[in-house]
């Protein structure tokens, strides 16, 4: 005989067993109800029957005026605990009266899954009891110092004991306004799912969110006047200012990408520069520097040529001439 075959017969055995006791638990469950109202019935009848004997006597004890006092009814006396369960459950546990006594449960007639839903269900409670909310109202969002604000929400969640990441982006996200309220409708849209890294990670979140609208972040004011600057003149110049301008702002930003680099000085110029670079673009951010210079620079120079000459032209006319 293998040991599977010998742990299923013993199983079998357990469970049969099992079965065996709880009807023998149920059988002594019904005879004790049994034996208590056989006791009540019997207890009622002899009151009656008390009742009825005393109720033809009409004897006198002592003096004539003076009634012989009615006979009381036996109580009937049980030192059995089960039925005094029984009793007491019956006679304060009802609907008009406060429940002082709950029946015995037996803790051996109840099965494993039982206490295993009970556990289930404390917890349960206790959690939902956690995470109960506080009548604490959250902070307005403040669109003049992201970090703050940032700041006054985890405390809030950490009065509130909300501690996961993905209800506190959420709930943040609920209340923010304005420009910030797009970005993050922006940012749903593009994840609908919400199963990306902004939706999940409150330090990753609470990152990008300062880096977009905290005011005091001149990292970032100095991208977006970056990407704003345009070179809107041909004088002479002008270019040579825009290049020191581009310069300074992209020492502050400090993008890292020569390409993404080369494309927003390229597209801040203006469109006669850039077609003088279709045919053979410059492939070095400084070389791109040093090409704009140069036009600006030619072209102050035959400025200032064109301004000697018309000067020369006007010494030589005939109308300066003395007579």
């Amino acid at each position: 005989m293998t040991d599977q075959d010998l742990s299923s017969k013993l199983d079998r055995l357990l469970a049969l067993l099992e079965a065996q006791l709880e009807l023998t638990r149920q059988g002594q469950r019904e005879e004790r109800l049994r034996q208590a109202h056989l006791s009540r019935e019997e207890t009622i009848d002899l009151s009656h029957s008390d009742e009825q004997a005393g109720g033809g006597d009409e004897s006198m004890i002592g003096d004539p005026n003076t009634p012989t006092p009615a006979p009381r009814p036996r109580r009937s006396v049980s030192f059995n605990l089960n039925e005094y369960t029984e009793t007491n459950y019956e006679k304060y546990a009802s609907p008009t009266r406060p429940k002082y006594l709950k029946t015995r449960v037996d803790p051996y007639s109840r099965s494993r899954m039982d206490f295993y839903v009970q556990e289930q269900e404390e917890e349960a409670s206790i959690m939902a009891e956690r995470s109960k909310p506080v009548a604490t109202p959250f902070p307005k969002f403040n669109p003049r110092d992201i970090e703050i604000y940032i700041l006054e929400a985890e405390a809030w969640f950490r009065f509130n004991q909300v501690y996961e990441h993905t209800r506190m982006i959420n709930h943040l996200g609920s209340q923010l306004e304005g420009t910030a309220r797009e970005w993050w409708t922006s940012k749903l849209c593009f994840d609908r799912t919400r199963e990306g890294r902004l939706f999940n990670d409150w330090q990753f979140f609470t990152k990008r969110l300062a880096e977009q609208f905290n005011p005091r972040n001149a990292r970032m004011e100095a991208y977006n006047k970056l990407l704003a600057l345009r070179l809107t003149s041909d004088a002479p110049g002008a270019a040579t200012r825009h290049v020191e301008q581009f310069k300074d702002l992209e020492g502050q930003v400090n993008l890292g990408d020569n390409e993404l680099t080369i494309d927003l000085f390229r597209g801040s110029l203006t469109r006669s520069i850039q077609e003088k670079f279709e045919r053979n673009p410059p492939h070095e951010l400084w070389e791109w520097f040093r090409e704009v210079e140069e036009i600006d620079r030619q072209r102050m120079l035959l400025q200032q040529a064109s301004a000697r000459h018309s000067q020369a032209n006007n010494a030589s006319s005939p109308g300066t001439r003395p007579i």
